[in-house]
């Protein structure tokens, strides 16, 4: 602890990737309010054309996790929900697709709710973008620790770039929320919250059933957030910082 403040302390200059964690510097240093930078991790565009002409699937409505999915990242209220409204034969053409690395554990949980699940151990960064474009609706589950309030995913950007609506399990009231909200890019709900999710889960369905899938975010949303933007917030921080001789 003394050697971070040290650190921060003696710094001309500090960032990091959400406001909770500024702040959470911010205290740890004993340094101005306001004084850490945010610079956001982002999007790249240029990842954004592999899913050029790439359209939600028709044939399933599909809920679509792209990356780990760690056993500390086990959405347990999503399975709870889906597995109710399965057995009321509520989403008939639900299909859950994990793409990427799956704990064990998490693959039999999903398995357990009667829904069909599609597997994809692993894909290259272009197919990942596309597996994002052809989902009905996107899953983020961010696991709990002391300082989760902060945490914002890289993921997150990406799914938001794909403008398809994102479904989070994490701590509301949190920088994930917020950027969710804030873009109009999805909801974020709590991990225990099976009614809150199957309620969700029922809204998404039937306007895909309708032939108007939700939305996510729009790309003016999306914008601020591309690393290019970030670059440039990035830029306006350094040269900001003091004058030093050189030694």
């Amino acid at each position: 602890m003394a050697a971070q403040r040290r650190v921060l302390r003696g710094a001309d200059a500090v960032t990091t990737v959400s406001p909770t964690w500024a702040r959470h510097l911010e205290n740890r240093g004993g340094i101005r309010r306001g004084s850490v930078e945010v610079v956001h991790n982002g999007v790249d565009e240029a990842d954004l054309g592999d899913a050029e002409g790439v359209a939600v699937r028709e044939d399933a409505f599909v809920l679509t996790h792209v990356g780990s999915l760690y056993a500390t990242r086990d959405p347990a209220a999503l399975w709870e929900a889906v597995a109710a409204l399965h057995a009321e034969g509520r989403v008939p053409s639900l299909v859950i697709r994990l793409v990427g690395k799956t704990d064990g554990a998490v693959r039999e949980a999903a398995e357990a709710t009667g829904v069909p699940v599609e597997v994809e151990p692993y894909v290259d960064h272009a197919e990942a973008v596309r597996e994002q474009a052809r989902a009905a609706l996107l899953l983020l589950s961010i696991e709990p620790f002391s300082a989760d309030a902060g945490m914002i995913t890289g993921k997150l950007y990406e799914y938001l770039a794909s403008g398809r609506p994102t479904l989070a399990l994490g701590p509301v009231g949190g920088d994930a929320a917020a950027l969710l909200e804030e873009t109009g890019g999805g909801t974020l709900l709590a991990r225990d919250d099976a009614d809150g999710v199957a309620a969700a889960l029922v809204r998404h369905y039937d306007a895909w059933a309708a032939g108007t899938p939700v939305a996510g975010a729009p790309w003016e949303a999306v914008a601020p957030y591309t690393r290019r933007a970030q670059t440039r917030r990035l830029a306006d921080v350094i040269r900001a910082l003091p004058d030093r001789p050189v030694r």
